[in-house]
């Protein structure tokens, strides 16, 4: 009898330890500010670039004018390294949808030809960023970029056109929130400034070769996004 109980006891004992095992606790969540390594993210959002026209149109003999401005939506990749509690670096690839646009073709306030056509812009831009705060899980962080803006304009008037492209150097400025789900999802949003230098275009005669001034683009966009990093 003594035998028996104590082999129902032993039983028990590593019953319950086996439960036990199988019952096994999730790892506590990191620090928000604690960690440093690698990460990758994906985000969308709405803004795009707006645009005032300028060059000149040497067949014509008068300079472009008109402003283009309307939302669109872009998406972006990236992939950085966080340094420690304050710093991040990320290197951030952008794609804007295209837009169909038209501008003046000749000076306002009579014009009669317009340059219709379509604009397609990439960013590739270096960013540094700085965490100002951390409340709980929630960092709250600014950051500056720079880097290049690839610009594609096809449009013409009937008379003359352009279908060139412009690699332009870029500036942003950037702010938002960032979210540790757990140990390796972040949820982030912001608003972020991003302002290319002027990209030319030349213009050429329709069906020609023959020279037809330029075509100036004076880039801006102001836009909000939202996305998701993967840290390993």
């Amino acid at each position: 009898m003594k035998k028996v109980l104590l082999s129902m006891t032993a039983a028990i004992v590593l019953g319950s330890t086996v439960m036990a095992g199988g019952d096994v606790a999730p790892a506590p969540m990191v620090p928000a500010d604690s960690w440093s390594g690698f990460y990758i993210g994906a985000e969308g959002g709405m803004g795009g670039f707006s645009f005032s026209s300028g060059g000149y149109n040497t067949i014509g003999n008068f300079n472009n004018t008109g402003d283009f401005n309307e939302l669109n939506g872009f998406y972006g990749l990236s992939i950085g390294f966080k340094q420690n509690e304050k710093f991040r670096y990320d290197l951030t690839w952008h794609h804007y949808k295209q837009k169909a646009f038209v501008t003046n073709s000749f000076r306002p306030p009579t014009p009669t030809f317009f340059y219709r056509g379509t604009l397609k812009v990439d960013t590739l831009l270096l960013n540094l960023y700085y965490t100002f705060a951390t409340i709980g899980q929630t960092e709250i962080y600014g950051g500056i970029g720079m880097g290049v803006t690839h610009v594609h304009v096809k449009h013409n008037d009937y008379v003359v056109g352009t279908d060139d492209s412009d690699n332009v150097f870029t500036w942003m400025l950037e702010t938002g929130l960032n979210y540790h789900i757990n140990n390796s999802w972040t949820i982030y949003s912001g608003i972020r400034f991003v302002d290319p230098r002027k990209a030319n275009m030349k213009m050429k005669l329709n069906g020609t070769t023959v020279d037809a001034g330029n075509y100036t683009l004076n880039l801006k966009s102001k836009e909000a996004f939202i996305g998701l990093r993967f840290r390993f």
